[in-house]
C-alpha cells in the first residue's frame, strides 16, 4: 500500500494525491502520527513534509521516501544553505553576522524565520539607501541578494525532473521584483517558458546534496553571470493541476517498480 504521511492532515497536496492515486485505483491512505497507523513490510510510505518521527515503527515500511532527519535540515533555511555550501551547490552567500553581511556590500535579504515559506519573514534591504537598524532585531540571517532574470519552482522525484514552473508578474498588478511570492504579486506558469539546463543541474544537485528522494527547489537564474542559485526546497509543496498529476504518476511508476 501507498501510505501518504503529511506533516499535517488538513495538507491540500497530501489530500489531492490520495485523492487522483485512489482514482488511479491504487491502495493508498493518509495516515497520522499519532501511532494508529499499524505499518505493513510491503507498504511505501511518502513523508510529506515531516521532520519528526512517528511514533509507530518507521523500520517495518518496505521504503519510506523523504527521510525525517533529512527533512529537518530541508525545513531550516540556515540548515540548508550550509549543507548546500558543503557540497558545492551554487547558493547566494549568507551568514549570521550583520558585520560580515554588511562586508559584501551588496543588497540583502533580512531573514527574521529560519522556517518559512512563500517568502514570509524576508525583508528586502537597499544597504545604501535604507536604514535597517529598526529592521535588525530578531533577523536570524542574513542572505546576500542576488538580481534575477528568471525564478523556477523544480520539481525533482527520485533524481528526476518532472515538472518545472516558472514565476511570472500577474497581469494588471503591481508587483514586488526583488522578493517574488504570491503575496507580492506573482504566480508559477509553465506555458512557453525557457530554463537553462544549469538551472535544473542546480535543483538536481540540491536534492542529491540534501540527500532527499523528491521536493520542489526554488532556483533563480542570473542572466549576467549565466548561473542558477538554490534559494530554498519545499518537501511538502502545494499541488494542483499538471504538478499534482506529475507528482502522482511518479508515485505510481515507484511503486509499481517496487513491487517487481
Amino acid at each position: 500500500m501507498i501510505i501518504i504521511h503529511p506533516y499535517k492532515m488538513y495538507s491540500k497536496g497530501a489530500k489531492n494525491l490520495k485523492q487522483i492515486i485512489s482514482s488511479n485505483s491504487f491502495p493508498i491512505k493518509r495516515v497520522k502520527p499519532s501511532g494508529k497507523y499499524t505499518p505493513n513490510k510491503n507498504d511505501l510510505v511518502i513523508n510529506w513534509g515531516n521532520r519528526e518521527k512517528p511514533k509507530w515503527d518507521i523500520s517495518i515500511p518496505k521504503l519510506i521516501l523523504n527521510n525525517y532527519d533529512k527533512v529537518s535540515i530541508a525545513v531550516n533555511k540556515l540548515k540548508t544553505f550550509e549543507k548546500l555550501k558543503e557540497k558545492e551547490v551554487p547558493i547566494p552567500r549568507f551568514t549570521e553576522s550583520l558585520e560580515e553581511a554588511l562586508s559584501w556590500k551588496t543588497h540583502l535579504i533580512f531573514r527574521k524565520m529560519l522556517e518559512s515559506r512563500s517568502g514570509k519573514g524576508a525583508i528586502f534591504i537597499d544597504i545604501e539607501n535604507d536604514s535597517y537598524e529598526e529592521k535588525l532585531p530578531g533577523t536570524k540571517l542574513f542572505v546576500e541578494y542576488i538580481k534575477k532574470y528568471y525564478e523556477y519552482r523544480v520539481h525533482v522525484f527520485n533524481n528526476k525532473i518532472i515538472d518545472i514552473q516558472q514565476k511570472r508578474k500577474r497581469k494588471g498588478v503591481e508587483a514586488d521584483y526583488r522578493i517574488r511570492s504570491h503575496s507580492n504579486g506573482w504566480v508559477f506558469t509553465r506555458e512557453d517558458i525557457f530554463f537553462p539546463i544549469k538551472v535544473e543541474d542546480a535543483a538536481k544537485a540540491a536534492i542529491k546534496a540534501l540527500e532527499l528522494d523528491f521536493g520542489a527547489v526554488d532556483v533563480i537564474y542570473n542572466k549576467k553571470r549565466q548561473q542558477a542559485y538554490v534559494l530554498e526546497v519545499n518537501t511538502a509543496p502545494g499541488l494542483i493541476g499538471t504538478t499534482l498529476t506529475k507528482y502522482s504518476e511518479a508515485i505510481i511508476e515507484y511503486y509499481r517498480n517496487m513491487e517487481t
